[in-house]
């Protein structure tokens, strides 16, 4: 029992050692402190050199509202030069003007972060402000020294700045550095930054001029970070010679009319220029082998679009809803597109460059101002949707050499009235035309075996069908709504499969006469 006892006193005496020691520890953070002119005290950390020291926090906030911390300060006989502010010094105190010596070359981490301070000078031998060192603080001056090399992420986010002189010896901007200044009015990018990183200056929504200096190679960081302009609502902006990347999303939300881009641009990011609400005209670089996906989607006033010679692929809606855009050329460079490439655009008609061999899938899906359209002999394919709810369409040619139609590609083209089937395609797919309700008839020619299912799917106008002697398979529900169907005409001796229209009931429909035709079409 007195064993016990014993045991119990050693691990409470060792418990409380070890409470004591970090106490001691958060209590002393700081190795020593001294009183300012005005008989605040600050407190210090020594750096390893010996010779300097860190401005550091004590065991309460700074309250006072003006505190200068001074060039040179003595602990007993020891003298020291101050050349930092330490982490967190000042982060939410109450401090609302500090004055720093010369000799700081250093604002570290979240040092006045989230605090009261709005006035500050900044050292001439500064040269590096680290992450959220001023963080929503009511920071106006951005007025940066010339020996200033670094500004970190999210050192300026969220504060107050208005004017804004960034040096040429800066070398680094990191993430988010003036996120949210809503003050910034314009801005110079120095060439000494070759690469600008992601959001930068996003919702800065006052910004409205934008210099990028020779030098500059980047905007964004390869290949997914970007919108380093995201919400700003630009409308002047000069690029450099040297400029060769642009991120995604990096000018999202714009008030840019006209863009031309230099042709040392080899690249640009998905939504680049989206949502330019005053944009009329963009001309694309000659560097560049792709349209992006989305480039300058939600761009309204969007009339005029030159992609020059070189280029080889266009993104997936690159200019959706631009329903002012009515003509668009693409260069005979162009080989691959991907989905919906020209969908829900005004275009009006198009031409397919020579070395395209399909048309691509949803490529005019949602165009309703395209009423005609002539597919060259050049192509092959037709992917699926490629027409999908181009609901003013009325006249398409196709080529015979056409090989293969995938499905839906004419589904819900309303005003679809005259359009030939080539014969090549042995198999007309399914929903080719469900929903065509202004078609009124239909020559299906020798050469198709299959039928696919709802391929004439609520052609409500389509009063009589002549099938082919050599189709072998009709599907299901091929001609279900199509309630004007009277006659068709089917030859015998072939294997078909038949599923009548349906009522509305859905019930099968029957149609009178069906007439049938020998092999020899008697």
């Amino acid at each position: 029992m007195k064993l016990n006892r014993l045991l119990q006193r050693l691990c409470c005496s060792a418990l409380g050692l070890s409470a004591l020691m970090a106490l001691s520890a958060s209590v002393s953070a700081y190795d020593f402190s001294s009183k300012d002119r005005n008989g605040i005290e600050i407190f210090y950390n020594i750096n390893p050199d010996g010779k300097t020291v860190t401005v550091t926090y004590g065991g309460e906030k700074y309250n006072a509202s003006n505190i200068e911390i001074p060039q040179e300060v003595s602990n007993g006989t020891d003298r020291y030069t101050v050349t930092a502010i330490g982490n967190r010094a000042f982060e939410n105190a109450s401090i609302v003007s500090v004055s720093l010596p010369d000799a700081i070359t250093e604002i570290q981490t979240y040092a006045f972060s989230q605090s009261k301070i709005s006035n500050i000078n900044y050292p001439e031998n500064l040269k590096y402000i680290r992450e959220s060192a001023f963080y929503r603080t009511n920071i106006s001056n951005g007025i940066f020294p010339k020996k200033l090399e670094v500004i970190e992420s999210d050192a300026f986010s969220a504060t107050q700045i208005d004017s804004l002189y960034l040096p040429k010896s800066l070398i680094a901007l990191g993430e988010h550095a003036f996120n949210g200044c809503q003050n910034i009015r314009t801005v110079k990018i120095p060439g000494s930054i070759k690469t600008v990183s992601k959001d930068v200056f996003s919702n800065c929504v006052n910004l409205y001029k934008v210099t990028i200096e020779e030098g500059v190679e980047s905007l964004g960081v390869r290949p997914y970070d970007g919108s380093v302009f995201s919400q700003c609502p630009i409308t002047e902006i000069s690029y450099p010679t040297t400029l060769t990347y642009i991120g995604p999303a990096t000018f999202i939300g714009n008030k840019l009319k006209e863009i031309v881009l230099p042709n040392t641009i080899k690249e640009l990011g998905e939504s680049c220029f989206s949502s330019s609400l005053e944009l009329e005209s963009i001309h694309f670089s000659s560097g560049m082998e792709e349209i992006p996906n989305f480039v300058c989607s939600n761009s309204p006033k969007l009339v005029k679009v030159n992609i020059p010679e070189g280029i080889r692929k266009i993104g997936m809606l690159p200019f959706e809803n631009a329903t002012l855009l009515s003509h668009i050329t693409l260069p005979e460079s162009v080989t691959e597109l991907s989905v919906a490439s020209l969908a829900k655009t005004g275009i009006v008609n198009f031409t397919f460059p020579k070395k395209l061999k399909y048309v691509g899938a949803q490529m005019f899906e949602n165009c309703e101002n395209l009423t005609e359209i002539t597919i060259p002999s050049t192509i092959d394919t037709i992917k699926n949707s490629a027409f999908v709810f181009c609901t003013n369409l009325r006249k398409v040619t196709l080529p015979e050499t056409l090989k293969v139609m995938e499905d839906n590609i004419f589904y819900n083209c309303k005003s679809l009235k005259d359009i030939n089937i080539p014969s090549g395609i042995g198999i007309l797919p399914s929903s080719t035309f469900s929903g065509c309700s202004g078609m009124t008839k239909v020559a299906i020619p020798e050469g198709i075996t299959e039928i696919g299912r709802y391929a004439f799917m609520s052609c409500s106008k389509i009063t009589d069908i002549e099938l082919p002697k050599s189709l072998q398979t009709i599907r299901s529900r091929v001609f279900e709504g199509c309630d004007a169907l009277r006659k068709l005409s089917i030859y015998h001796n072939v294997s078909v499969i038949i599923i009548l229209p349906q009522n509305r009931t859905g019930s099968a429909r029957k149609i009178n006469p069906i007439k049938t035709l020998s092999e020899h079409g008697q």
